[in-house]
């Protein structure tokens, strides 16, 4: 059974999930529950919900943000070899790989002492994992968009520095972030804790494509889950653009769930 509890900020989804917690510990004490938060916000969710349930402290109820969660799984399900790496350390990465790869670029060479552009090099070579595109695809649309040098070119560069960059990270025995969520998903259905869970999903203003998969797999792992999303659906013409990403990760939910045939259920 999947719940979108939908409402504006300030409007009472926290409580409308904690409310259902509480009623879950009082009719099935015993059953395993998640709360899923934002990393910054685990502590503090916490703390809110002991002191909203007026317990000395939580025994089936974990807080967990997506990072917590995947330690959990990995624990569970024999580990990780690799060594996780840091955002400014693969940033470090890519800049060692870009000057190695050096008069290999056609673009992208000077462009990398340019401030900034390590930064929004990091940031496309995430939208890569992230959507699961593969450099030998970067590779083919070159010869796609062969008429457009200038595109043709980028996409050389960018399927260089992805290749470099996974090259790099696999001697070394690192993982970024973005590959380690893959791993977590990739897991997650050995994980027996996970299994018959209940869960709830809260207090995320937005999902990335990895973070919206992770969901997905809780979906149909748990017994039912609860999913709080920032979205006004009385909202009018003028405040859609404000929804408009929860808009966009509800339907690709909803469209999981109808896939998945899953119950689904509204709440606003």
């Amino acid at each position: 059974m999947v719940r979108f509890i939908l409402g504006r900020a300030g409007t009472g989804k926290t409580r409308y999930i904690f409310n259902e917690i509480a009623r879950c510990l009082m009719a099935q004490p015993d059953k395993k529950m998640i709360l899923l938060v934002p990393e910054q916000y685990t502590l503090q969710a916490e703390r809110d919900l002991i002191e909203y349930l007026r317990l000395p402290g939580l025994i089936h109820l974990e807080v967990l943000s997506i990072s917590r969660l995947a330690e959990r799984v990995f624990e569970e399900t024999g580990g990780i070899k690799k060594v996780l790496i840091n955002e400014p350390g693969r940033q470090m990465a890519l800049r060692k790989v870009i000057e190695e790869l050096g008069s290999n670029l056609a673009l992208y060479s000077r462009a990398a002492r340019r401030p900034g552009f390590i930064e929004q090099c990091a940031a496309l070579m995430s939208e890569f994992k992230q959507n699961r595109i593969e450099p030998d695809e970067l590779a083919r649309l070159q010869e796609v968009f062969g008429h457009d040098r200038l595109l043709r070119d980028k996409l050389h560069d960018a399927a260089l520095i992805y290749q470099g960059l996974s090259r790099f990270l696999e001697d070394k025995q690192y993982i970024d972030n973005d590959d380690y969520l893959l791993a977590l998903i990739d897991r997650m259905h050995q994980a027996a804790t996970l299994r018959g869970a209940y869960i709830w999903v809260d207090s995320f203003v937005t999902f990335s494509p990895l973070t919206l998969r992770v969901v997905q797999e809780l979906m149909v792992l748990s017994s039912e889950i609860s999913i709080t999303l920032t979205l006004d659906p009385h909202a009018s013409p003028r405040d859609q653009e404000l929804f408009e990403p929860s808009h966009r990760a509800l339907l690709r939910l909803q469209e999981f769930a109808g896939k998945s045939s899953l119950k689904q259920d509204i709440a606003a």
